[in-house]
């Protein structure tokens, strides 16, 4: 039987360089949040994503010309996901979730590279790093907020690509008319 919602799950996965350079992952280990399960239910779930635009004037090289042509250039800055989940303090989800965010803690301690991905409905990331973590007890110390912030950032060891100049005083493109 297919059921129509599934569970909300969290894969944690590390990665390594194998011999040739390459990065690869573990095999990734998956924590469902089912709620009859493992006693956590997500609360809420924020998705958004930064993107930054750059507007450059695009001389054509004649003297007086003011810039009015503009080239648009936009760059995902970062992707950022916010899980809020509630769930009773001996829940057999939070003795699973709590030590697997742990061991996060110790990757970033050691500076070895690791990955978190959490899908549920229309939320989605992939490839992103723990930002943030929060546990807050309630009021009568048996419920449990815990707030979990993933973000999945541009490589660094990508190689970028060198924009070239933009010429855009006066002097500069006098210079390029009379060359």
């Amino acid at each position: 039987m297919i059921k129509l919602n599934a569970a909300p799950v969290f894969l944690f996965y590390t990665l390594h360089k194998t011999k040739d350079g390459q990065t690869q992952g573990s095999v990734p280990i998956p924590v469902y949040l089912d709620e009859e399960l493992t006693g956590l239910a997500v609360k809420n779930e924020e998705d958004g994503m930064s993107i930054s635009t750059d507007y450059i004037p695009v001389l054509d090289g004649k003297p007086g010309t003011d810039g009015k042509n503009i080239k648009v250039l936009q760059r995902g800055e970062s992707q950022s996901t916010r899980i809020t989940l509630v769930g009773e303090k001996n829940s057999v989800g939070l003795n699973i979730l709590l030590p697997m965010i742990k061991s996060i803690l110790s990757k970033v301690f050691a500076q070895k590279e690791y990955r978190v991905a959490y899908f549920n409905k229309n939320v989605l990331i992939f490839n992103a790093r723990l930002t943030g973590y929060q546990m807050t007890p309630g009021e009568d110390d048996t419920k449990i907020t815990i707030s979990i912030t993933l973000e999945v950032l541009p490589d660094q060891d990508k190689e970028v690509e060198k924009s070239k100049r933009v010429k855009h005083s006066a002097d500069d493109i006098l210079t390029e008319v009379t060359k």
